[in-house]
């Protein structure tokens, strides 16, 4: 039953860093576009366009509820699955540095199989 509740754990924290990697890396990146659309002079220059962006990159809220959350769990004494969970949470970016990779290879031999 204890490798169970660890293997759950594990997967739930996988799941759970997946769903704020990718918002969070959403945001990062809408929050780039935008700031080079601005310096090219695509967008107004008023400032009360930044807090209207900020209010509704919910990546930005999501990723400090995370390490509010991670922060409430973890400051106290905890159940050690919490461990597990968040050790699966930290995994995504190796997760997704694999991912990367694996495309990357595979769009690589479709390219040398073309030419």
């Amino acid at each position: 039953m204890d490798i169970l509740m660890r293997g759950l754990a594990i997967f739930f924290g996988l799941f759970f860093g997946m769903l704020v990697w990718s918002r969070a890396v959403r945001s990062a990146h809408s929050l780039w576009l935008i700031i080079t659309a601005r310096r090219s002079g695509a967008l107004p220059t008023a400032p009360s366009w930044v807090g209207l962006l900020l209010t509704l990159l919910s990546g930005l809220g999501l990723l400090a509820a995370a390490g509010v959350f991670s922060f409430y769990i973890l400051s106290g004494p905890h159940r050690p699955e919490w461990n597990w969970f968040f050790g699966g949470a930290l995994s995504t970016p190796l997760v997704i540095a694999i991912n990367v990779v694996v495309f990357l290879r595979h769009k690589r031999v479709q390219q040398a199989s073309r030419d």
